[in-house]
């Protein structure tokens, strides 16, 4: 790479920000001005796609999330005594729909670090913050229980997994005639 131009809008999408970074860094014909404006460009490009990606997350979840629910819901309208297949019947899709919806947003959460990486690098590259800043904000008090890092990712996966086990319960308790 001979250094970035101006009106040039391309990313590689192949190339490490590393290796962009570098190749920028020891190009030769990569001007101060020229650098920085790419590098701003880049920034922004990542930081839409990780806003992106978090948006994403929440709207797959606004629509597979309710759904998956409404199955407990819909349990309920059955007339008792209800029966192991009606459960299964609801529960199934129930629980595959929140699995989907768990699989898609780790995906998501995925793509979310790669951007995060990328702008780490641009960051360091400009000399804007050391790779491991301090939190924003500490938790302290009552808020210490319900704030630490990856709180968010393991609500998914504990609800994933509360609504594939309520459902088992549910199942074995109409096997058993208990469920009315």
């Amino acid at each position: 790479m001979d250094g970035p131009k101006q009106d040039s809008q391309d990313i590689d999408p192949k190339r490490t920000a590393a290796e962009v970074i570098e190749a920028m860094r020891t190009g030769g014909r990569c001007t101060a001005v020229e650098y920085n404006e790419w590098l701003l460009r880049l920034h922004g490009h990542f930081t839409d796609r990780l806003l992106s990606d978090n948006s994403r997350i929440w709207q797959t979840g606004a629509i597979f999330v309710p759904i998956a629910l409404a199955a407990f819901g819909a349990l309920t309208t059955i007339k008792a005594p209800v029966a192991w297949w009606q459960v299964l019947v609801l529960g199934v899709p129930s629980t595959l729909l929140m699995w989907l919806w768990l699989v898609i947003a780790e995906n998501h959460r995925a793509f979310q670090q790669k951007s995060e990486a990328w702008l780490f690098a641009i960051e360091e590259a400009r000399g804007f913050f050391a790779r491991h800043a301090p939190n924003k904000y500490s938790a302290t008090g009552r808020d210490r229980h319900f704030i630490f890092p990856g709180v968010i990712q393991k609500a998914r996966w504990w609800l994933a997994f509360g609504v594939g086990t309520s459902w088992v319960l549910l199942l074995v308790l109409s096997t058993a005639g208990k469920l009315a």
